[in-house]
């Protein structure tokens, strides 16, 4: 099966259905509404790299695993095609045809696909407002509804290769969550473009999600699976059919419910399943009953398989008794899945009584104003430079002033220090933090660009403070005769002192919220990599309203077009590395730090362009790389929920206004091929080999070529 054509409906089950004048290389389709044609097998049942495509995924590890897995299936239908009619079949043999032949097919892919956007399509027949909309899927708040996890489980349990993924359902909750939550944003302006949109966009994914949901189930297929377990408990026999013979629809297998209705295999209720079929050639079937189930002489068994077939089914003969079948063609997944969303639509949203929404917790103390009281600068003030001393005396003096004036807007209790220093790096590793579990500290990768200033925690009389570095020639602007130049070293200063006043008081407002709501591990570890995207937000906005630094934007969009860059760049090697070593504690060493800076400049870029359009400048974005990588709504949305937290200032009430940006940083892991969530008391992070697997087979070409010194 290896090669760009790829069969879903297998060339060795199809034979069974072959005519008999072309040695069994050809077979007839029949599809509602059109005439029967007689068709080459290698043409039918398949499509160009339906598992595999190197150039889009290079996951041809999956399209190998299931050829190799043909060869045993291929062998033990070969024999049940032999047995005696009646012939009791090992049920464990049964099962594993069974569920080999009916999880691989492209109905199921197709049937995911439908389902996702059917239910998308019937939540958007029921909206009347866009508030509505937002309340009721949780997209203003950014965590999901009760009603919105109830409808996405439903889903998920009538879909296999999702029930059976390996990622929990939380988690397949959050992807689906934040995924349709940033591609929704970008369409909910007014009711009618946001209905139409939205399907349209939608429409464009779920090819790619269905593949990429199939595809991991498939990796599966020889693993022990509830699936699996169900169907070796079943009752398996071979039964003969009667000319003209048996037909193969899309679907392949069938199954049966306690009232008599027949969907494709992996639908109904799993409890309510009394039956499986499996037409195997076209005068043999394979039959799973549970307990004493059996077909009897009335049971049409080629209209039970026409009614499931999604498109078309196959014969081994132009026949007239198949050609009337044509019309049972009913799509009864399709049917299934519209009933089931249905109701559950109906159960989960009243549009005249809809779910109340808690409006969270409110504090008992007052709320962090940022008021404070002026006093003077409790601080030292070191600089050391390359620069003549009455420089150097001048900008000190420069820089005490400008501090005290901004003392008016910004506490300063919470700066342990401010040091301005040539040697950069030497100035911030030289700080001491007296923090435990603290890494030391370093400035960015210059190919991102060179650091200026950084905040530093430390312990100081037993409180967390903030010991501030700056690079001295990022502030000899505000020696310069250019209001440009001044402005930007003066925005830069302000900057840092917004970023100590701020973490200070967050941090007392995140312990007060804290001793109120509970604050659960994943929760916190993920919060340890957001919470500075806050305060550099917040920080820069407070900043830009008293000095605003006109190249701010372009500035922070070349900072953080190249962060993304390295990121992408470091990550993307590291996981490659990890396939070696295993070692999952050196990957994260790697990657959160550049996960960190990115983050750090996007939040810093978002709060430029918002401080901009304060000021009247609404110049668009000069290519921005998250256009590259397929992450500008993102880019929106993580804006959007920033601008939020600012604007709910001094009002917060719940932790999770602040927790809404943790879906930002899983957004990245996402995007980066790592998915991180909670197992028990510790953080578990998958790596689909799908994603390096192209890269993988790649160096390996490469290791043999050298071998062989080629």
């Amino acid at each position: 099966m290896t090669g760009p054509n790829q069969h879903h409906i297998p060339r060795f089950l199809q034979r069974g259905f072959g005519t008999r004048q072309s040695r069994r290389r050809r077979i007839w389709v029949y599809r509602k509404s059109t005439i029967p044609t007689e068709c080459a097998i290698n043409c039918i049942g398949s499509d160009d790299f339906f598992y595999s495509n190197l150039s889009e995924s290079g996951d041809d590890i999956l399209d190998k695993k299931i050829t190799l897995l043909e060869g045993e299936i291929s062998l033990r239908l070969h024999h049940l095609k032999k047995c005696e009619e009646q012939e009791i079949i090992d049920s464990k043999i049964s099962a594993t045809i069974f569920l080999h032949l009916t999880m691989r097919t492209a109905h199921l892919r197709s049937t995911m696909a439908y389902a996702f956007k059917n239910m998308i399509t019937k939540l958007s027949e029921r909206v009347i407002t866009l508030d509505f909309l937002e309340s009721q899927f949780g997209f203003d708040r950014g965590s999901p509804t009760p009603s919105f996890k109830e409808v996405v489980r439903e889903n998920i349990d009538a879909v296999p290769e999702l029930k059976n993924s390996p990622l929990p359902i939380d988690v397949l909750e959050r992807i689906a969550f934040h995924l349709a939550r940033e591609n929704f944003s970008e369409i909910l302006v007014e009711r009618q473009p946001f209905i139409h949109g939205a399907l349209e966009l939608l429409a464009s994914r779920v090819s790619l999600i269905a593949r990429e949901g199939h595809n991991k189930a498939l990796e599966s297929l020889d693993n022990e699976t509830p699936h699996l377990a169900f169907l070796e408990e079943l009752n398996w026999r071979v039964i003969g059919s009667p000319a003209p013979g048996l037909i193969l629809p899309d679907c392949v297998g069938i199954s049966i419910d306690d009232r008599g209705e027949t969907s494709p295999y992996g639908l109904p209720d799993q409890d309510r399943v009394c039956g499986v079929l499996l037409p195997i050639s076209s005068d043999r079937l394979l039959v799973g009953a549970k307990g004493d189930f059996a077909i009897d002489g009335s049971f049409d068994v080629n209209r039970a398989l026409s009614s499931c077939a999604d498109d078309y089914f196959l014969a081994a003969d132009d026949h007239e008794a198949f050609r009337m079948l044509c019309s049972e063609i009913k799509s009864k997944a399709k049917i299934r899945i519209n009933n089931a969303i249905d109701d559950a639509i109906h159960d989960a949203y009243d549009l005249q009584n809809g779910d109340s929404i808690s409006a969270g917790t409110k504090l008992d103390s007052d709320r962090y104003d940022g008021n404070h009281e002026i006093g003077p600068i409790n601080f030292s003030i070191s600089i050391s430079g390359d620069d003549d001393h009455v420089n150097l005396e001048m900008l000190g003096e420069i820089v005490r002033d400008l501090i005290f004036r901004l003392s008016k807007t910004f506490s300063l209790t919470s700066i342990a220090g401010i040091s301005i220093a040539s040697n950069y790096l030497e100035a911030v590793r030289a700080v001491e933090t007296d923090l435990d579990k603290e890494p030391p500290a370093e400035t960015a990768d210059e190919c991102v660009g060179i650091g200026v200033a950084r905040n530093l925690n430390v312990r100081r009389e037993g409180s967390i403070k903030s010991y501030i570095v700056f690079r001295y020639e990022a502030l000899t602007g505000l020696l310069s005769n250019t209001v440009d130049e001044v402005s930007a070293a003066e925005f830069l200063v302000a900057a840092q002192i917004a970023e100590a006043a701020w973490a200070s008081g967050l941090r007392k407002i995140l312990q007060e919220l804290s001793s109120k709501e509970e604050w659960g591990y994943y929760d916190a570890w993920v919060f340890d990599n957001t919470f500075p995207l806050i305060i550099k937000y917040l920080s820069v906005r407070s900043a830009s309203r008293i000095i605003y630094a006109y190249e701010g934007v372009q500035d922070s969009l070349q900072i953080a077009n190249s962060a993304m860059e390295h990121m992408i760049s470091v990550v993307t090697d590291a996981r490659l590395d990890y396939r070696i070593h295993g070692n999952l504690d050196k990957l994260l060493d790697t990657a959160l730090p550049k996960i960190l800076l990115c983050l750090l400049s996007v939040a810093n870029l978002a709060a430029h362009i918002h401080a901009a359009e304060e000021h009247g400048d609404h110049n668009p974005l000069e290519e921005p790389v998250f256009n590259k990588y397929g992450l500008s709504r993102w880019f929106q949305l993580i804006s959007t929920d920033l601008a939020e937290i600012e604007r709910r200032s001094g009002r917060w009430t719940s932790l999770d206004e602040f927790l809404k940006l943790n879906t930002h940083f899983e957004r990245i892991m996402w995007h980066l091929g790592m998915i991180p969530w909670q197992e028990e008391s510790s953080i578990r992070i998958e790596l689909p080999i799908g994603v390096d697997v192209a890269k993988l087979l790649e160096i390996q070409n490469i290791d043999t070529k050298v071998e062989n010194g080629t």
